[in-house]
């Protein structure tokens, strides 16, 4: 069981976003590729305003990848652009302010096993869900070598065990 993340306070989901971006992700035919789209849910309006500014300047531009990286949104495209390095600059320095889980204020957090920029609401059930997982897998761990211990045991004891 985990901890679940607060509701995000942006204006759109994550799947109304990826349709709105649908179209603008890289393909052969327009000469180039797509890898992948991977963010949290608080940087979905991060996202849209920043490919509002982009397709309204940049018509023929697409989307090659979209992710968390070091606490901060990477924004890469290709196409033919004009001036979009200050624009995605400045979403990335937003991503820096704006909690990647639930869209409030957040910082850049160092502390926890992954870099990144959250909340302290967020930081925390982070940590409490990692705690759980290190307990769940602890107790896992211990629960298959004890089977296994046993039943080499009885194996052992009946006349067949493996040498």
């Amino acid at each position: 069981m985990m901890v679940p993340h607060r509701k995000p306070v942006t204006a759109r989901t994550t799947e109304e976003l990826q349709a709105i971006l649908k179209p603008f992700y890289g393909n052969k035919l327009r000469g180039g590729y797509f890898i992948g789209s991977d963010f949290g849910p608080g940087w979905n309006d991060i996202v849209l305003a920043l490919h509002t500014l982009l397709s309204r300047d940049n018509p023929n531009y697409f989307i090659a990848q979209i992710k968390e990286k070091f606490g901060g949104l990477r924004y890469y495209i290709g196409g033919e652009e004009t001036d979009v390095d200050v624009l995605i600059s400045e979403a990335e320095a937003l991503s820096y302010q704006t909690c990647e889980e639930c869209g409030r204020p957040g910082i850049l957090r160092e502390e926890i096993p992954w870099i990144a920029t959250l909340c302290d609401y967020d930081t925390r059930i982070r940590k409490i869900n990692q705690k759980l997982w290190r307990f769940r897998r602890s107790y896992l761990k211990f629960l298959f070598k004890n089977f296994f211990s046993v039943n080499r045991w009885a194996r052992k004891w009946k006349g067949r065990a493996k040498k």
